[in-house]
């Protein structure tokens, strides 16, 4: 069976530092997570993120 998927669309507003932590909860629960963010978002929030980018 395969894991749900959550895609995250991120900018550069201040909730973008936040994303991290949406996406470890995330993968903890058993979903596979893709972040789609504009460059100055993946920055704020790669320090959180974990995994790979694709």
């Amino acid at each position: 069976m395969t894991a749900p998927v959550l895609y995250v669309v991120a900018c550069a507003a201040g909730p973008a530092s936040e994303v991290g932590a949406l996406v470890g909860e995330a993968v903890d629960t058993g979903w596979d997570v893709c972040v789609i963010g504009t460059p100055v978002a993946v920055e704020a929030a790669s320090s959180t993120c974990r995994g790979w980018p694709r």
